[in-house]
């Protein structure tokens, strides 16, 4: 009687993991099932009851959203035709002298080439600042993560708005936020403004420093109140000036141009 019995509801269990596979498999039959429920919920809870959730379009934003992220070490690599990739740097072993050395971006077109290539941890956050002035800001952690074979992302992926070609990539510490940024142009002309006010840029970027016609940005450098800054030109010109000089002061408006160099 009891060998029977577990024959039968052995048989059974079979019978419903075939099902549940099937279903599996089915989307149609998922979309009933669905439904049906729905249906119940919506008979239990009354066509007036108001909603307890919230529909949102996007990814949530967490206010402890750093703490969910471990804070390794990342390798960041951007090309000149405007690919981004990021790999952690455990990607790369250290090698002694005689060594080939790794490859660390694939893919490449014969036009391309690597632009811009540094170190950060996946806290930090990335400063770009384009040919036109403008800025956009992103932590590294939301940089994709690429194999060593892949080319990366598209950066006009990450940043939807932007329209110009990179000048200058910095990677800012959130203690590192009271220094300065130099921004130096084509032409010559030089702007010194707080890493603070890059704090407030919002994912569709800002104009940081005003431009002439046919100027653009040449490039930009972190510096202190204490530090000197030394201009070159194509004819050997040099010039050197301390950051501390009046002449240079930090403008507060992101719209301003500058003083000539």
């Amino acid at each position: 009687m009891e060998t029977s019995s577990l024959t039968v509801e052995h048989e059974k269990l079979e019978a419903t993991i075939a099902d549940l596979r099937e279903t599996l498999v089915n989307d149609e039959k998922v979309c009933k099932i669905m439904k049906a429920e729905f249906a119940e919920v919506l008979k239990s809870a009354g066509k007036k009851a108001e909603r307890r959730t919230e529909i949102v379009s996007g990814s949530p934003e967490y206010e402890d959203e750093l703490k969910l992220i471990p804070n390794g070490r990342s390798v960041i690599v951007i090309t000149e035709k405007g690919y981004m990739k990021r790999m952690p740097i455990s990607n790369f072993n250290v090698q002694h002298r005689g060594g080939t050395g790794s490859s660390g971006i694939g893919n490449l077109r014969e036009d391309d080439g690597v632009s811009h290539f540094f170190t950060c941890r996946d806290h930090d956050t990335v400063i770009v600042i384009t040919k036109i002035g403008i800025v956009y800001r992103l932590p590294a952690y939301k940089i994709p993560v690429s194999p060593r074979s892949s080319r990366g992302t598209l950066i006009s992926k990450l940043f939807p708005h932007m329209t110009s070609k990179v000048a200058e990539v910095l990677i800012v510490h959130e203690s590192e936020e009271d220094e300065y940024l130099v921004i130096v142009t084509k032409r010559g002309r030089m702007k010194k403004i707080t890493l603070s006010i890059l704090a407030k840029i919002s994912s569709t970027g800002s104009v940081v420093m005003a431009l002439r016609r046919g100027d653009e940005v040449k490039t930009a450098k972190r510096s202190k109140e204490t530090d000197n800054i030394l201009l070159c030109s194509r004819k050997g010109l040099a010039l050197r000036a301390s950051l501390s000089n009046d002449m240079i002061r930090a403008q507060l408006g992101r719209r301003t141009e500058g003083v000539i160099g």
